[in-house]
């Protein structure tokens, strides 16, 4: 978990880094260039939480509600300030043969994950943590 807890800040701050070379930082939603003809979106400079967002940032085998891939991610959007956008992720293989439809209910309930919460407002600053205590 320690490890896709870097991965999910380092994305972020080069997510940041590219919004701030082309003076975005403080859009509300904007999409940068990856390369290759791919995007990713931000909101105030950093990642998004859906699918065109943080895991366009990373190389990472990950799968949205996905339990055949190596991680399974699951977000909250259209938050506000005071119940922000987040990604939530752990590997697959913890939920293990889970069929139910709140993954991100079931990621936290593991107590194994990382957690990636939005920006929401101008100037305002992301989150990353990691719970390992039911790894």
């Amino acid at each position: 978990m320690e490890g896709l807890k870097a991965a999910v800040a380092d994305a972020a701050s080069m997510a940041y880094s590219k919004a701030a070379v082309e003076s975005k930082e403080n859009e509300p939603l904007y999409s940068v260039e990856l390369g290759g003809g791919e995007h990713g979106n931000l909101q105030y400079g950093y990642p998004t939480t859906d699918t065109s967002g943080l895991v366009q940032f990373m190389e990472l085998n990950e799968g949205y509600h996905d339990l055949s891939k190596e991680w399974v991610w699951a977000a909250h959007n259209h938050g506000t300030v005071s119940t922000p956008d987040y990604w939530i992720a752990t590997q697959s293989k913890v939920l293990g043969n889970y069929s139910g439809s709140d993954f991100n209910s079931a990621i936290e309930s593991t107590k194994c994950y990382v957690k990636y919460t939005a920006a929401m407002e101008e100037s305002a600053q992301i989150e990353v943590i990691s719970e390992t205590s039911g790894c």
